[in-house]
């Protein structure tokens, strides 16, 4: 099974994709850093900027998007100035549910497991989903079990066994991983 990170979920109706950088010129444009995969977030027309300290939000259209290093360049309508876009510096740019695609049958986003009950295909449950984490290479699942218990198990389409009809989500891990990742 695929998991396609795009960011955590924000409630029953949002993603959050990124977060405000930085401005991008003079002209209002805004570098966002994604939360998820770069290359797995779905193009989209209207997001909502939401300060995180204060909760205000803001509904935005996007009128073009672009990228720099590893950053989404967005052009926004009503940034019309550096001094606009320096002003949602820190804000996260969150996406509605409804406007991402849906997966293949043997896919979920990240946002649909967050907090889903872990188990092996064995039938040991290990904790909840807490965190999808990139360690370089790839993605890791961080699953915190009981007692302060965590596994780090990665995200490959072999230990990705599949989603069952509950939500649960199966990883059958090869033998010594769970025990090696394991921390308390």
């Amino acid at each position: 099974m695929r998991i396609v990170n795009l960011g955590p979920g924000r409630g029953a109706d949002q993603v959050m994709v990124g977060t405000v950088v930085k401005p991008h010129g003079i002209r209002g444009e805004i570098k966002v850093l994604p939360a998820g995969r770069f290359d797995a977030l779905p193009r989209f027309r209207e997001a909502t900027l939401v300060d995180p300290t204060s909760g205000s939000t803001r509904q935005v259209v996007l009128e073009k998007s672009g990228s720099h290093e590893r950053l989404l360049i967005l052009c926004l309508q009503g940034l019309v100035d550096r001094d606009a876009a320096e002003r949602s510096r820190g804000w996260e740019v969150r996406v509605a549910r409804a406007a991402i695609p849906p997966l293949d049958a043997n896919a979920a986003y990240w946002h649909e497991l967050e907090g889903a009950v872990v188990k092996t295909g064995e039938g040991r449950t290990l904790g909840k989903a807490q965190e999808l984490m990139h360690n370089g290479a790839q993605e890791v699942l961080v699953v915190q079990g009981d007692y302060g218990r965590e596994y780090l198990i990665p995200v490959v389409e072999e230990f990705i066994s599949h989603r069952e009809a509950d939500g649960a989500l199966v990883v059958t891990p090869p033998p010594g991983l769970l025990e090696m990742n394991e921390s308390t």
